[in-house]
């Protein structure tokens, strides 16, 4: 968080994936006036994930990136980051210390095989998830002063069972926790069945101006 520096540390950082669209914002924030330091939306999810390769050969819980919510001073916290003058440079190191130094390459992004969701895939989860779970351990009142939401995963709308343009707008938002959207959605083909969710989530005339700014993305997207 290079920029950091410029926000109060009582102010909240939440982590999330691009292709999540939350639809409750109860479930994504920490309730500061109950002494709430931490939200852990979907704690519950997923099962566990090892540790940066630098930090031992064992399992902690793992804790999904959308979304973890935390005051901006709990996060250097649990980060560990004793300063808030942040570079290129101070960060690679950080990562380097906590994977070890061969575990990244300048080509990584060119091996397909690394979206087979192996250790490279989960790195940032297995990275958060390990300093959580010491950040727990070092205190007692760490862990009270986090939500974690239990009961499995929260009901999602799924690219895996995207529902039909005709049925969209007939799902109730308020029996999901959020959406997981489709990875083209901008595309032709995909942009039929993304844009009813748009409608769904930001319907009547107060999102009209919005909804417009969707459809001109689109057609700027298309046209490039």
């Amino acid at each position: 968080m290079p920029f950091s520096k410029e926000f109060n540390k009582n102010d909240i950082f939440i982590t999330t994936d691009a292709d999540i669209v939350p639809f409750h914002l109860k479930n994504h924030i920490p309730n500061v006036l109950a002494a709430q330091r931490v939200y852990l939306y979907n704690a519950d999810c997923t099962n566990t994930t090892i540790v940066p390769p630098a930090r031992g050969n064992y399992n902690v819980r793992m804790y999904p990136m959308s979304t973890i919510a935390a005051t901006l001073s709990t996060w250097r916290e649990i980060m560990g980051f004793s300063s808030t003058d942040f570079n290129g440079k101070y960060i690679e190191s950080y990562l380097k210390a906590e994977f070890g130094k061969t575990f990244f390459h300048s080509n990584d992004g060119d091996k397909k095989n690394l979206i087979d969701k192996g250790l490279m895939w989960y790195a940032d989860q297995s990275l958060i998830s390990y300093k959580i779970d010491a950040w727990f351990k070092s205190n007692p009142d760490n862990r009270a002063a986090s939500t974690l939401t239990r009961g499995g995963c929260h009901p999602r709308i799924d690219r895996s069972a995207w529902p039909e343009p005709k049925d969209m707008l007939n799902q109730k938002i308020n029996l999901f926790g959020d959406a997981h959207v489709l990875e083209e959605g901008y595309a032709h083909g995909q942009w039929e069945k993304f844009r009813p969710l748009i409608q769904l989530v930001f319907k009547g005339s107060k999102y009209a101006l919005l909804r417009k700014r969707f459809d001109q993305f689109r057609i700027d997207y298309v046209a490039h």
